[in-house]
């Protein structure tokens, strides 16, 4: 289903809580009628049913997320989030209800020959993960991880007099002048010293929490569980192990040389923690136009060069595009959502301040906004891609689009490129350093706070041995781990990033000696939805394995000859 001329207007979408009464009894309708159905015919219309609900309650779920992120300190936003942590948990139970009845179907053959073995794929590992026995303890689990991210909005930080929040004080981290770094550096470190005993104390909580899951739903491990629950199962942790050894021998000395060049350019003896997004003398590259001016341009670009009808205007003309100015509504951000009445829309709200370090997540957006168009099927499971797909579909857009970003920069164009292309691999980094720290604080025995720590700074010195800490109570003693989002929500999920950068760079590869065929086989990727796996996928659009040890040598070459390493 491609987005229409006449779209819906995202400020018209129903706000509206669903009545779980009637959501459930719908879903029970569905799975009746799937259990009762005469003929395929009649299988085929109560899975459609199903999809119906199924689209109307994640909508009203992904609204709810907007509205959050969009005014995260509004009370009844806050009570929307409220309200979807149990209706997730009572909705899950339901649709793993329908899915017992899709896979026990005699009209099954008939509905993967319609759909695939796909659907079926994941309607079982569902069923793996989803059990009645587990969701009070799922609930459990997802208050503590609204706790943690609540700490973390509601936390301010005092630099030069003025109180701020974490993503306004990050953006000094970014400032041409060490000083301000340094100071930033400081309000971070001392803003998070009263936080860290109780930090760790939360997460014991947290890993006590999802082991009691682990163990109800007869897994080894809290660490098989968390892998489980990746997008990414299919493939082997110890596929993951060795891509993050092979990143160390091939990236490794990459971004060492990355930091050396740095150090001289900014004339520093050695780099400290509060140096290391300042990669050139004179800060950030500025943009040369808005955020709102570049972005149609940048769309007649993709038009171009894919030689298809690009229907992002529509979205934006629609409203489901939303860039507003840093301070009139909030801090520098981005929230996106996929919003389920047609299906694979994608909805951002980007709160800017104009600074280049907002282009790279609209470039993305361009990316999940353009494969949203390439979408075909009436399933939601059939069309909706998999996170890790979306991932390698915004990174390849935003390297494919980098050529074309002259007018945005001017002269300071190479400048962005330099920028960009250094920061995805000190990225490959540091996903791999939190990839490795969760491995061993999942798979291992329970480690004390001081263990956990140790082990971060252990790693830290590993992974990112060019980078000296001050002084201070906080980042010493190894606790930058507990400003890792992903570490408390999605364990496994950061090295999510790596994969979908690897495929994503050898494309980038690829369209600098043949711009064409780069974006015929971009376009082939994103037309196929979820119809099959992340790693089948990559074979059918002619792309490459992120833990083909081929992969990871043929990207380090590219990038180090671009940059001039």
């Amino acid at each position: 289903m491609k987005p229409a001329g006449s779209l819906e207007a995202f400020d018209r979408l129903d706000r509206q809580k669903p009545d779980m009464a009637s959501v459930e009894n719908q879903m029970r309708r569905a799975r009746l009628h799937l259990r009762l159905a005469m003929n395929k015919e009649s299988a085929h219309s109560a899975l459609l049913d199903m999809q119906q609900v199924y689209k109307q309650y994640q909508t009203s779920a992904s609204l709810a997320d907007i509205q959050a992120l969009k005014t995260p300190d509004n009370d009844e936003a806050l009570a929307a989030l409220a309200f979807f942590d149990q209706a997730d948990i009572d909705f899950a139970h339901q649709l793993q209800q329908f899915y017992a009845a899709l896979l026990s179907s005699r009209y099954r053959p008939f509905l993967e020959e319609q759909y695939g073995l796909h659907l079926f794929e994941q309607a079982s590992h569902f069923r793996r993960l989803i059990r009645p026995e587990v969701l009070q303890d799922l609930h459990v689990e997802r208050l503590l991880v609204r706790q943690y991210q609540q700490i973390m909005r509601d936390l301010r930080f005092t630099m030069k007099g003025q109180t701020m929040n974490r993503h306004v004080l990050q953006r000094y981290l970014h400032d041409p002048d060490r000083h301000i770094r340094q100071q930033a550096y400081q309000a971070y470190a001392e803003g998070m010293a009263a936080l860290g005993d109780p930090l760790d104390e939360h997460f014991t909580q947290l890993l006590h929490c999802r082991q009691q899951i682990a163990q109800k739903l007869g897994f080894a491990s809290k660490a098989d569980l968390a892998w489980q629950r990746m997008p990414h199962h299919e493939l082997q942790r110890s596929g993951i192990s060795e891509l993050r050894a092979l990143i160390q021998r091939y990236v490794l000395p990459l971004t060492r040389e990355i930091r050396h060049l740095q150090r001289r350019r900014l004339s520093l003896d050695q780099l400290d923690w509060s140096d290391q997004f300042s990669l050139l003398t004179e800060g950030l590259p500025r943009l040369q136009m808005t955020l709102e001016q570049l972005v149609p341009s940048l769309a007649d670009v993709i038009v171009r060069q894919s030689d298809m009808d690009f229907a992002f205007r529509r979205l934006q003309d629609a409203g489901y595009i939303n860039i507003i100015k840093a301070g009139s509504a909030g801090s520098p951000g981005v929230a996106t959502s996929m919003v389920l009445t047609a299906v694979g829309l994608p909805c951002t709200c980007l709160c800017s301040d104009g600074s280049a370090l907002d282009l790279l997540p609209v470039l993305q957006q361009l990316g999940y906004a353009f494969a949203s168009t390439c979408y075909t099927g009436d399933l939601v499971e059939y069309s909706l891609p998999e996170p890790l797909v979306v991932q390698t579909q915004g990174y390849a857009m935003a390297l494919l689009l980098l050529p074309h970003l002259e007018t945005a920069f001017g002269i300071t164009h190479d400048d962005y490129q330099l920028l960009q292309l250094s920061q995805m691999l000190l990225d490959l980094t540091q996903d791999c350093m939190v990839d490795d720290f969760e491995e061993q604080l999942y798979a291992g025995p329970n480690l004390t706070a001081a263990e956990r720590c140790q082990l971060w700074l252990d790693l830290e010195r590993s992974y990112m041995p060019d980078l000296n800490h001050e002084h201070d109570d906080y980042f010493a003693a190894g606790r930058t781990w507990q400003l890792s989002e992903s570490i408390w929500l999605k364990p496994y999920s950061q090295i999510g990033r790596t994969l979908a950068l690897l495929p994503a760079l050898d494309l980038w590869r690829l369209s600098k000696a043949n711009p064409t065929g780069a974006w015929r086989r971009y376009t082939q990727f994103c037309s196929y939805g979820s119809q099959m796996s992340f790693v089948d996928l990559l074979k059918k659009a002619d792309l490459a394995s992120p833990l083909d040890p081929i992969t990871i040598k043929r990207v380090a070459y590219a990038v180090c000859n671009d940059l001039s390493l």
